[in-house]
């Protein structure tokens, strides 16, 4: 029997290097001061329009569908960034092709928490632009990847998520 692997699961190897240097007091007080600027200062809102899977009837084949029932609208406080929207060519010389604006927002994992949701692929966001009104984006990325440095403080924690979207036309969701 000495030489028999135990069949229990590996063990948990806490880190604590860090709290030498940076520990749950310390990154709490970073986030309240992030979240004072980010929601209170900045306080541009989007809202969140999610599919509720359970109630909306799919296609058996594709997994498509035309009558998507979704949850109650979430505002939520991001800082947001819309990039694109450019014409370009499709072949130089010929029509131009109107480009395509995509969202990309930061919002901190505390809120979502806080608000009971999470944002997935599929799902819709308000934003209101400040020229043409409300305009609707589906979300591409969800960004649930949380191991990555820059998503962490100083390797201690993950905080935030960046949530990539393109722009939808409005006969696909008008809210």
């Amino acid at each position: 029997m000495a030489g028999k692997k135990s069949s229990t699961a590996k063990q948990h190897l806490p880190n604590t290097r860090m709290k030498k240097f940076f520990n749950e007091a310390e990154f709490n007080l970073e986030m309240t001061m992030g979240r004072e600027w980010l929601e209170g200062d900045l306080n541009i809102i989007v809202v969140l329009f999610r599919i509720d899977i359970t109630k909306t009837d799919v296609d058996d084949i594709y997994g498509e569908s035309k009558n998507k029932q979704y949850h109650s609208p979430v505002e939520l406080r991001v800082r947001p960034e819309v990039t694109g929207g450019e014409a370009d060519y499709l072949v130089p010389g010929m029509l131009k092709r109107e480009g395509q604006p995509t969202l990309i927002f930061s919002i901190y994992n505390q809120q979502l928490d806080e608000k009971d949701v999470d944002i997935r692929i599929g799902d819709y966001i308000g934003y209101n632009d400040p020229n043409k009104g409300l305009r609707y984006f589906e979300v591409t990325d969800a960004d649930h990847t949380d191991l990555s440095n820059d998503k962490t403080r100083m390797g201690f924690k993950s905080y935030w998520r960046k949530i990539s979207c393109v722009m939808v036309d409005r006969d696909q969701f008008d809210g």
